[in-house]
């Protein structure tokens, strides 16, 4: 927890760090801008410039009157401007584009009312010249004193520095929240990963120092309880495998002697019928319990990769018809109708001959066993680009959601449902044998529609010509 809080306390400062940052910027920026916007404000075209070049430029003539020099009577023309001396009475002693609304005489109070600020709506700008006021009017609307005289020009540029102060901001507020994500993401991902590590079941060893040290020694410790759980884990089932495997030899003599006593007094024809069709079932029984083993086992070596198998080029669709064909003369009821469709003969596998036959037999002998009233049966083989399902459906009672969800999920796992009192050995078997070929095996039903199981193996690679001598 103290390097947590460590963690807290450098990014409140670097959140802090960042405001004070913000908040100097924008006084700079304001700053600048104030002083570009005054320096344009105060340059050769300014209103305080012209007044006082005027006043001090107005020069007497011979007949009394007064003129202005030519290049700055044409910049107050350019401007707009009007102009008109007063002299220390207040009467306007000369004018120049003076309108027409404008008085020629004014009293003392009426000269303190407008020299600071607006005249008849006019901004006017004064400059006291030998007891006289040189007075400069500019169109309405082009200045504004209230207190502080600026030009519309100004006022625009103001608006453009505003507009870049804004958009600095927000570059600045991009730029430091990339900053301080990458500097709290940085040392969290290695975390982050190390977890999704553990989840896939990988070691993890992380470096312990930093902020985080204590969370990365947590996460070493637990990687190094996780990996000794599942080391004996594997352990505990490889050892319940070989037990399996065992136990699976040890039944078999027993259980062979009692199958050949068994078909012995079923076929003597000394023996009474009711004794004979005794003996039957226990030949019967017997089988089942020999297949139940052999089932056992062969998911146990599936599982743990023990089961080699015996990989060829095999035909697609001469493998379903083997498996059907091998259904069918195992002796189904005529309830059952059992089709399959046309397949494309072209379609290679590499796989087991005898465990993908097997997978299929099981799927057409579970459709049977869950369909006590009989139901139709279509195999079917249908070619993709890079592989092949190959489909055992039947019209059915179906499963129930619930019970689906369970066997899904035991065949993914790999694990039966000894506590529904349900063991899904059959369909578990077909899983193994699926993700044994490096395929995918799904099932789905609707009650009242049928169930479909499908197996999906990857294509092989090599030519059908080359590979039919090995069937």
């Amino acid at each position: 927890m103290k390097n947590v809080k460590r963690f807290l306390r450098r990014f409140l400062t670097g959140l802090v760090l960042c405001f004070v940052l913000f908040a100097a910027m924008n006084v700079g920026i304001f700053l600048v801008c104030f002083y570009k916007a005054s320096q344009a404000d105060e340059g050769s075209g300014s209103p305080q410039y012209l007044v006082r070049q005027a006043a001090e430029s107005l020069s007497g003539t011979e007949g009394g009157g007064y003129t202005l020099p030519g290049g700055l009577k044409n910049e107050l023309k350019k401007q707009g401007v009007w102009a008109m001396l007063l002299d220390s009475g207040g009467k306007v002693v000369w004018k120049m584009d003076l309108p027409q609304t404008i008085p020629l005489s004014y009293s003392a109070a009426g000269v303190a009312e407008f020299s600071r600020y607006y005249l008849r709506d006019y901004p006017v700008f004064c400059w006291e010249r030998g007891g006289g006021l040189m007075v400069l009017g500019y169109p309405k609307d082009s200045y504004f004193k209230y207190p502080y005289d600026a030009s519309m020009q100004m006022f625009s540029q103001t608006l453009r520095w505003v507009e870049l102060m804004l958009g600095c901001n927000v570059a600045l507020l991009i730029l430091l929240y990339a900053l301080l994500s990458w500097r709290t993401v940085k040392p969290v991902e290695p975390i982050l990963e190390s977890i999704r590590s553990l989840s896939r079941g990988e070691p993890v060893l992380l470096q312990e120092k930093g902020l985080f040290s204590e969370i990365a020694a947590g996460l070493n410790r637990t990687s190094v309880l996780l990996q000794s759980r599942s080391e004996a884990l594997k352990e505990k089932e490889k050892a319940r495998a070989e037990w399996i495997a065992g136990v699976s030899h040890d039944i078999r003599t027993p259980l062979s002697m009692i199958l050949g006593y068994a078909g012995e007094m079923e076929d003597d024809p000394s023996l009474p019928k009711p004794a004979r069709e005794r003996c039957a079932r226990i030949c019967a029984q017997g089988v089942k319990l020999r297949d139940l083993v052999s089932d056992l086992n062969l998911v146990s070596r599936l599982e743990y990769s023990m089961q080699p198998l015996l990989r060829r080029p095999v035909r697609a669709a001469k493998l379903l018809r083997e498996a059907v064909t091998g259904f069918l003369n195992g002796g189904v009821d005529e309830k059952f109708q059992v089709e399959i469709e046309p397949a494309d003969e072209t379609v290679w596998i590499d796989a087991d001959g005898r465990l993908l036959e097997r997978a299929v037999t099981n799927l057409l002998q579970n459709s049977a066993v869950h369909n006590p009233a009989g139901c139709r049966i279509t195999v079917s083989l249908r070619a993709q680009e890079k592989d092949c399902l190959l489909a055992v459906e039947d019209d059915g009672i179906g499963i129930e959601p619930e019970k689906l969800r369970r066997l899904q999920a035991a065949i993914r796992s790999g694990k039966g449902l000894s506590r529904t009192g349900e063991h899904g050995l059959g369909l578990r078997i077909v899983g193994s044998i699926a993700r044994a070929h490096g395929g995918v095996f799904r099932l789905s039903s609707e009650p009242g529609r049928g169930t479909k199981a499908v197996l999906i193996l990857p294509r092989s690679q090599t030519p059908g010509g080359a590979a039919g001598p090995s069937q």
